[in-house]
């Protein structure tokens, strides 16, 4: 399913009979843009979103995963931590058990949940952010509230929180993949959009993930683009392997898979942003198993993987930090290479230091 998503929504190539089997979903996402837009028209109302007694800054997207939201929402609780603040990241945390539960995954000491009770990217943020705490809940406004009343919280990052409108903001930041920012630019299910390009006039900054995957001509271009709809300073980030590690959580260094062998596995939602990472270590991949974002691995899963590398003769399975909190303890070891990812500023510092510490002058004076 991965698989197939990845080419309708971000290939788009179809000849005349793809599309016209694709029509159904077509009617589908027009219907979803009415409804999105009809929401978005909604929540535009004075008094209709809970604002809490905390800073908040939501970082989020216009499209279905794989922006790079998440590594930004790291960046960003790591910065201002060094800043002396203490930042409460909330989270949805998409794929847990018990979705309508309000679980610290973290109190900024010690990690207190798993990925099977407080979702993924929670926990990836967790162990990534020590002395951030983590709380976990579908109504995002609750968690706040709960992390106020129980940890005095003071400064929240929503992560994931573009379309989450009940929670007031003050600062939107809208991450795009800067090779891929709105894949065939249809709306859920012909395409990945949540939203239309119009809600980039919410931003108060902007994030370009994954600069080096792209061309310096397409970053430029969709930077204007992007100056249609809002004048909010722009930060150009890439992704940086920072590390590999093995079953036990043990640097292998960065270049431990330079011309090795390796099985691809994947649950993300743009595996092939993960493949271009491990071409740039000097992998070869030798194979994939791609699994839907967020899939909970099976015990039974992860050994037929394993039994596939055997079978391959490869040096190592590959997969995303992300991937590795999935795995069940059962099937934890064996030959695994983990790829643990950072983002690296490569631009727009002043305006990403101005909107954060809500200082609109010197923010918008970076626009011009």
């Amino acid at each position: 399913m991965s698989r197939l998503l990845d080419h309708l929504w971000y290939r788009p190539r179809e000849g005349f009979a793809a599309k016209a089997l694709l029509w159904p979903l077509w009617l589908l996402s027009r219907l979803f843009a009415w409804i999105v837009r009809r929401r978005l028209r909604q929540w535009e109302r004075p008094g209709r979103a809970c604002r809490v007694e905390a800073r908040v800054v939501s970082v989020g997207n216009l499209v279905v995963g794989g922006a790079g939201k998440t590594p930004v929402t790291i960046h960003l609780a790591r910065r201002l931590l060094a800043q002396g603040e203490r930042p409460f990241v909330l989270s949805r945390g998409w794929g847990r058990e018990h979705p309508s539960r309000i679980v610290v995954a973290s109190d900024g000491r010690q990690i207190l949940s798993n990925a099977r009770e407080a979702g993924d990217e929670p926990l990836l943020i967790a162990r990534a952010c020590p002395g951030v705490p983590v709380i976990v809940g579908r109504d995002r406004a609750a968690a706040a509230q709960a992390a106020i009343s129980e940890f005095g919280a003071k400064l929240f990052l929503l992560d994931d929180g573009l379309q989450h409108l009940r929670l007031a903001r003050d600062l939107d930041v809208v991450v795009l993949d800067a090779g891929n920012p709105f894949g065939n630019g249809h709306f859920m299910p012909r395409g990945p959009l949540r939203e239309p390009k119009q809600s980039l006039g919410r931003a108060g900054l902007v994030f370009l993930s994954k600069v080096e995957q792209a061309t310096p001509d397409e970053v430029e271009a969709l930077e204007a683009e992007i100056r249609q709809f809002t004048q909010a300073p722009i930060v150009r980030a890439a992704y940086r392997v920072a590390d590999v590690l093995d079953d036990e959580g043990r640097s292998l260094g960065v270049r431990a898979l330079a011309g090795k062998k390796v099985l691809l596995m994947a649950g993300i939602a743009q595996p092939a942003s993960f493949r271009h990472t491990l071409g740039g270590l000097g992998a070869m991949i030798a194979g994939e198993r791609l699994f839907a974002d967020h899939h909970p691995f099976l015990p039974m899963e992860v050994e037929e993987v394993k039994l596939q590398a055997r079978r391959q003769g490869v040096d190592a399975i590959a997969l995303t930090e992300k991937d590795a909190v999935r795995l069940p303890d059962s099937a934890a070891k064996g030959p695994f290479a983990v790829v643990r990812i950072e983002l690296d500023v490569r631009a727009g510092e002043e305006g990403l230091t101005a909107a954060l510490e809500g200082d609109h002058s010197a923010a918008a004076a970076t626009r011009r």
